[in-house]
C-alpha cells in the first residue's frame, strides 16, 4: 500500500510539471507513455517525446522532476506508435484511484501517412514533449479514468517510369528522329551500320536530324530516355532504317593547287568509286564529305564518273573546267603604283593552256581591316591601302588570290595662289598640279576660307583649280585664306593658306572736336580720335577747316592740336576737323566758336575821344580868351585914342 501511494504522488507531480511546461515543448518524439492529471477541464496534451532506456546507467534528465519510464534500449525507427495515456481523475494526488494503470506503449512498425518523424534519439536523454491538443475524438481525454490510444499508418508508392516511342523518316543526306509520347529531356541517339557504331549524339529535343550519312544504307538505329539514373529504351516500329539516294547536284566541285580536285557534298560519299586511272588524294580519312582526286590538266574541261557502292546503278558525270596548278603564287610580280589612278601590274608565268588570265585586285586601308574592300578605280588619294588580287579565267573568278600589296595613293599636290584685292573683298583664285595625280585632278573639290573666324567663299571649280570671292571685309585689315582640297567629300592633303591684307579704306568715326578761345580773335582747337585709321598709321594726319574764310590747317603730328590767330573780333566760327590716312579722309568733326570783342580799339578810341574832346573844350577856351583879350584890346585903343595914348602892345604888333 506504501508503494502505491508513493507511485500516485510521483505521477501527480509529473502531471502538474508536464502542464507547467507545456508553453515551451521540448524536442519531439516519436514513443511516449504520460500519466497527466485532468485538475482542469480541458483535456491534457499528449506528448509524443521518445523515452530511451538502456540496460546501462542512465544520465539524469535536465529537469530532475521528469517521470522516469522504462522503455526498451533498441533505437526506435522513424515510425509511429500506439500511444497509451492514463488520465487522472479529478481528484488530488493522495485521492488518486488505486486501480489507475499505465499501460507502456506498442511500437507499430508502420510507415506515416502524411510526414515522416525524425530518427528517435540516440542519447540516454529523456523527455517529455506536450502536444496541443486534437479536435480528433481519438485523441480527446476522458473526464474519467479512461485509456485513449491513436495509431498513424503511412504508405510510400514509387511512380511508374514513362513511356517513349520514336519514328524514323529518311531526309536528304541522312535521318530525322521524332521522339513520341515522352517529355522533353536528354535523348542518347546512336546510328550503326554494319554491327559498327557510326554516330551517337546527346540531344535535349525530340526531334533531331542525323546528316552526312552515306546513300542507300541501312542504318540500325535506337533511342535511350535518360530518366533520372534510369535509361529507358524508346520503341519503335523497326530498329533499321534506309536513307534516301543521292542525285548529281549533291556534289560540287572545287579546284584547288598542287593539281588536285576535291568534290563536296552533305552526303559522305567516302563509298564513290573512281575510274581505275583516277588516284584519290583524301588529305583525311575523318573529312567523308570530301573527296580529293589528282590531276595534270591545266586550264581545260575535266571530267569524271562517280559511281557508288551503295546505291545500285548509280553514276553520273561532273564536267568541270580545272585551273588546278596554275602556277606557284608566290612568284607573281606585282609593280603598285604611287598616286592615282591606282594602277597595280602583275607579271604572270606564261602558261601556253591557260590564256586570258586577268587579276581583279580590291584594297581596304591597312589601318581599318573591317572596311569593306574597294576597286582601284574607287581608292581615295593620301591612303595606304592593302591589295589582294582575285585570278579570272575567260573572267571566271577562280579561287586563287595574290599575295598581299601595299599601296600608296599620296598625291604631289601644289596649289598655286594669286588674289585681287579692294579695301572690302579679296578675289582668290588656284591652280593645281601634280605629277602623281594629275589624271584625276578633276576629281577633286576645294572649300576655301578667310580667317579663323570661318569667313567662307563659294568655289568655282575649273578643271584643276578655281576661284572664290569673299565680299563684306574690313578695309585694311590683315586675313588668313586658304583653300583645301577634298576628295568624294572627304578632306585630303593639307591646307594651302597665305596671309592678306585689304586696301586701305576710309578712317572709322569722326574725331572728337574741343574747341577753345584763349583771346579775343584766337580760336584753339583739340581732337581726339578713337576709331582705327583703315591705312598705314605712319601716314596718318589731322586736317582742320575753319569756316567762314576755308582756311586749312594740316598737322603732320599725331596730337591734333591747331591754332587759328588775327580772327575777326566778336565773329562766330564753324571748326571741321578729320583724320587723313594718306588714302582716305574720314567723317569731320565739329566745333564751333565765337571770338570776343576788340578791346584795345575801344580803347583807342576812347582815348580819342577823351582826347578829342579835351582839344575842342581848350579851343574853346581859347577862343575866349582870345576874344576877352580882343575886347579888352579894342577898349584899350578906344580909350587911348580918347586919351592920344598909345595902347598897349603896340609895339609888337608894329614890329610884326
Amino acid at each position: 500500500m506504501a508503494e502505491l501511494c508513493s507511485l500516485s504522488t510521483l505521477l501527480f507531480w509529473a502531471g502538474i510539471i508536464a502542464s507547467a511546461s507545456s508553453s515551451s515543448p521540448p524536442r519531439t518524439a516519436t514513443n511516449a507513455t504520460v500519466a497527466t492529471s485532468t485538475a482542469s477541464s480541458s483535456p491534457p496534451r499528449i506528448s509524443t517525446s521518445p523515452t530511451v532506456a538502456t540496460s546501462s546507467d542512465v544520465s539524469p534528465p535536465r529537469m530532475t522532476t521528469y517521470p522516469i519510464v522504462a522503455t526498451s534500449t533498441a533505437s526506435l525507427p522513424r515510425t509511429t506508435t500506439n500511444a497509451t495515456v492514463a488520465t487522472l481523475s479529478d481528484s488530488s494526488p493522495s485521492s488518486m484511484a488505486p486501480n489507475a494503470t499505465v499501460v507502456s506503449p506498442s511500437v507499430n512498425s508502420t510507415a506515416m501517412s502524411a510526414t515522416r518523424a525524425p530518427p528517435a534519439s540516440t542519447s540516454n536523454e529523456t523527455s517529455l514533449t506536450p502536444t496541443p491538443p486534437s479536435n480528433s475524438s481519438d485523441s480527446q481525454a476522458s473526464p474519467t479514468g479512461t485509456t485513449v490510444t491513436a495509431t498513424t499508418e503511412a504508405t510510400e508508392t514509387t511512380p511508374e517510369p514513362p513511356k517513349c516511342s520514336y519514328t524514323v523518316t529518311p531526309i536528304e543526306f541522312g535521318l530525322q528522329i521524332n521522339v513520341m509520347n515522352s517529355p522533353p529531356g536528354d535523348y542518347n541517339i546512336s546510328i550503326t551500320e554494319g554491327g559498327r557504331r557510326v554516330i551517337e549524339e546527346r540531344v535535349d529535343s525530340t526531334q533531331h536530324n542525323i546528316q552526312r550519312l552515306k546513300p542507300c544504307t541501312e542504318y540500325e538505329h535506337q533511342v535511350l530516355y535518360n530518366y533520372g539514373n534510369k535509361a529507358i529504351k524508346c520503341t519503335s516500329t523497326g530498329n533499321k532504317t534506309k536513307t534516301k539516294e543521292m542525285s548529281e547536284t549533291d556534289i560540287t566541285g572545287q579546284s584547288s593547287i598542287n593539281g588536285h580536285i576535291c568534290y563536296q557534298s552533305q552526303w559522305n560519299i567516302s563509298s564513290l568509286k573512281l575510274p581505275p586511272n583516277i588516284t584519290s588524294v583524301n588529305k583525311s580519312s575523318s573529312d567523308s564529305n570530301t573527296l580529293c582526286v589528282q590531276t595534270n590538266d591545266i586550264c581545260s574541261d575535266y571530267e569524271i564518273t562517280f559511281t557508288s557502292e551503295t546505291c545500285v546503278n548509280t553514276s553520273f558525270d561532273i564536267t568541270k573546267n580545272i585551273i588546278v596548278d596554275l602556277y606557284n603564287l608566290t612568284e607573281i610580280q606585282q609593280n603598285p603604283s604611287t598616286g592615282l589612278p591606282a594602277v597595280i601590274q602583275p607579271t604572270l608565268p606564261t602558261i601556253k593552256e591557260c590564256k586570258n588570265i586577268t587579276v581583279y585586285y580590291t584594297c581596304s586601308e591597312k589601318d581599318k581591316p573591317g572596311q569593306t574592300n574597294k576597286p582601284l578605280s574607287e581608292l581615295d588619294p593620301f591612303r595606304n591601302y592593302s591589295c589582294t588580287g582575285l585570278i579570272f579565267i575567260n573572267n571566271i573568278p577562280t579561287v586563287y588570290t595574290t599575295p598581299p600589296v601595299h599601296l600608296n595613293t599620296d598625291c604631289d599636290l601644289t596649289i598655286n595662289l594669286e588674289n585681287k584685292k579692294t579695301n572690302t573683298s579679296i578675289k582668290l583664285s588656284w591652280k593645281t598640279t601634280s605629277q602623281k595625280c594629275n589624271g584625276v585632278l578633276h576629281n577633286f573639290s576645294y572649300d576655301c576660307s578667310c580667317d579663323k573666324k570661318g569667313i567662307t567663299g563659294i568655289p568655282k571649280p575649273q578643271s584643276d583649280g578655281g576661284t572664290c570671292d569673299f565680299t563684306g571685309l574690313e578695309a585694311f585689315t590683315d586675313y588668313t585664306c586658304g583653300v583645301q582640297p577634298k576628295y568624294n567629300s572627304k578632306t585630303v592633303s593639307k591646307k594651302r593658306e597665305v596671309p592678306l591684307r585689304t586696301a586701305p579704306g576710309e578712317p572709322d568715326g569722326s574725331p572728337k572736336v574741343t574747341v577753345t578761345v584763349p583771346e579775343n580773335n584766337v580760336i584753339k582747337v583739340e581732337c581726339h580720335h578713337e576709331g582705327k585709321i583703315r591705312g598705314p598709321i605712319e601716314k596718318r594726319r589731322f586736317i582742320a577747316r575753319l569756316h567762314p574764310g576755308g582756311e586749312n590747317k594740316p598737322q603732320n603730328d599725331t596730337d591734333c592740336k591747331f591754332e587759328f590767330k588775327d580772327l575777326s573780333y566778336s565773329t562766330a566760327y564753324r571748326v571741321e576737323v578729320t583724320v587723313f590716312n594718306g588714302y582716305f579722309e574720314s567723317q569731320p568733326g565739329r566745333g564751333t566758336a565765337d571770338t570776343r570783342y576788340n578791346d584795345k580799339a575801344v580803347i583807342g578810341f576812347l582815348i580819342f575821344l577823351i582826347s578829342a574832346a579835351l582839344l575842342l573844350a581848350a579851343c574853346v577856351c581859347y577862343r575866349k580868351l582870345r576874344k576877352r583879350r580882343s575886347d579888352e584890346d579894342e577898349n584899350v585903343a578906344s580909350e587911348a585914342i580918347y586919351m592920344n595914348t598909345r595902347p598897349p602892345g603896340w609895339r609888337q604888333k608894329e614890329a610884326q
